[in-house]
């Protein structure tokens, strides 16, 4: 096992703070990992335009002029980290489209009486983020719902980060949202498109030259987790896998997987359940070719769950045998991108 330096989590210098707005929060230190979930990336740095449909704000109850300063100020809190880029544009050929819908609307999920209140399209362009029309909606301040922090979140899913298990974070599912940028959405922004500063519980993606090429920003802190590199869904791609072992983590797992570079392009889960506290935790394959996650009680016999065909930790469907079990082990390389050649993960503990 190679024995080098390794990589950090976040913190963000006061450059990045936008003027007049609340700060950004600084990465935690209490040895937490950072949470978050990626749905997709754009192809290098994001620099997107989006165009309102200024028409549809009396949809929603509001006027022009105050969907434009909610959504200008959230675009402006993700342009604050300095990774990425949106800007208002009025050209019709717009990356992103924002505005007000009501019921069922084309072919997207209808809005409800569901807790749904916004939406944002697949990951391509053109892509869009829909209000729910029917609902009550403010600016900022006021009854209803914060078009702004609702607008923060959705423009988090278009550029990239899907709903991660965590609160506080802009990116997490509760409600009232949060209005500012928690480590947890920085260190999902950052591990998808590089930037932030090294620090305790990062995994550095080295390739075999020595170059980085990618940073899962404080993912894996020592005290409260463990990671190998495992192909789950044996597509020929190997995945990080990073899991809590703590008593607060309820052994959940998460799985990395990458693309050509490699560079980070989705993660699945968080699975909790997935190990066991206190256990030697390893992955195989059997000989009959089943992909499993071992977890290994001190002198007791190990448990084995079985990915299937997405890279979900499910319970084996038949029996295993005991000895391949014992070859489960963990490791710290793997092809990720499927070139053929293995990179390195490396932990700063």
């Amino acid at each position: 096992m190679r024995t080098k330096g390794l990589v950090a989590l976040l913190a963000l210098a006061g450059a990045c703070r936008p003027a007049g707005d609340e700060p950004i929060a600084a990465a935690a230190n209490d040895g937490t990992p950072a949470v978050f979930a990626v749905r997709g990336r754009w192809p290098g740095t994001p620099r997107l335009r989006y165009r309102l449909e200024a028409n549809t704000a009396a949809e929603g109850g509001l006027d022009a002029a105050s969907f434009t300063r909610a959504v200008e100020r959230a675009a402006g809190l993700w342009n604050a980290t300095g990774i990425v880029t949106l800007q208002a544009t009025t050209d019709v050929d717009a990356e992103v489209v924002l505005g007000f819908r009501r019921g069922h609307h084309g072919a997207c999920e209808p809005f409800g009486p569901n807790a749904d209140v916004a939406h944002t399209g697949a990951m391509r362009i053109p892509t869009f983020v829909h209000f729910d029309a029917g609902r009550t909606w403010h600016e900022h301040d006021g009854p209803g719902v914060s078009l702004f922090a609702t607008a923060l979140h959705e423009l988090g899913h278009v550029l990239g980060l899907g709903h991660a298990d965590v609160e506080p974070a802009v990116m997490g599912t509760g409600l009232p949202r949060p209005t500012t940028l928690q480590h947890h959405d920085l260190a999902g922004l950052q591990s998808l498109y590089g930037g932030g500063s090294d620090g305790p519980g990062d995994l550095r993606i080295e390739r075999a030259d020595g170059t980085t090429a990618a940073v899962l920003r404080g993912v894996a802190p020592t005290a409260t987790c463990g990671f190998t590199v495992f192909d789950a869904d044996g597509d020929g791609r190997a995945d990080v896998l990073t899991w809590r072992h703590d008593a607060r983590g309820h052994g959940t797992m998460t799985v990395h997987t990458f693309t050509a570079g490699p560079l980070l392009a989705r993660t699945i889960g968080p699975f909790p359940g997935a190990v066991a506290a206190g256990c030697e935790i390893g992955c195989v394959v059997t000989t009959d070719g089943r992909r499993l996650l071992v977890s290994t009680p001190p002198g007791k016999t190990p448990i084995a769950r079985q990915f299937d065909r997405h890279g979900v930790p499910d319970l084996p469907n038949a029996p295993i045998d005991i000895g391949e079990l014992r070859r489960a082990a963990r490791t710290d390389r793997g092809d990720l991108d499927g070139n053929g050649t293995d990179e390195w993960v490396l932990l700063r503990p």
